[in-house]
């Protein structure tokens, strides 16, 4: 999948994400965890992606559960610093587009989309682009049983967007928060 152009990117090796979801299960709560325990679960994550597909580069992370804190209480801190020194990019979720001008790079928002159509996704695209924004859709499941979208959804948007690849953009979260990052000087 790699050598065809797709991003394999971070998403940690243990997926933690908050005790109030009810299929988080025991030691991988965030509220449990600290900035050490995160980051080297990141960079554990990092390094076994790089040993399993040699030349995998640079790539961008994505928060588990779109969760960006470890701790509870007076004691939650945020590690999106964490990521933002070992990736030039980061995906979210919060169902909005980005502006390309302003957005965070280390929380592009994304749209999770669930049972969706692709005139749905089609659909959802049309005001992003208009608007000059930047659209990242996050499939957690493609014609599976967990958070899913139908196969013939995802075919009919790629359809949709390559008749149209003279005029969106297409590409990685990496590829596109690096050319953004170049751009803004960062």
């Amino acid at each position: 999948m790699h050598q065809r152009g797709h991003e394999i990117g971070n998403h940690t090796i243990s997926h933690p994400c908050s005790q109030r979801h009810p299929y988080t299960p025991p030691k991988h709560a965030l509220e449990d965890w600290t900035l050490a325990d995160i980051e080297a679960d990141i960079d554990a994550a990092t390094e076994r992606i790089q040993t399993l597909i040699p030349g995998a580069g640079p790539m961008s992370f994505a928060y588990p559960c779109g969760q960006s804190f470890v701790g509870d209480g007076p004691e939650q801190r945020s590690y999106v610093p964490s990521v933002a020194r070992r990736f030039v990019t980061a995906r979210s979720v919060g169902n909005a587009d980005n502006d390309p001008r302003t957005c965070d790079l280390h929380r592009v928002q994304s749209w999770l989309v669930v049972g969706v159509t692709a005139r749905e996704m089609i659909e959802m695209m049309q005001s992003t682009m208009e608007g000059g924004r930047w659209g990242v859709f996050c499939f957690h499941g493609i014609g599976g049983d967990h958070s899913s979208v139908a196969t013939e959804a995802l075919d009919g948007l790629a359809r949709y967007l390559k008749k149209r690849e003279d005029e969106i953009w297409v590409d990685t979260v990496y590829h596109v928060g690096r050319y953004l990052a170049d751009v803004r000087g960062v």
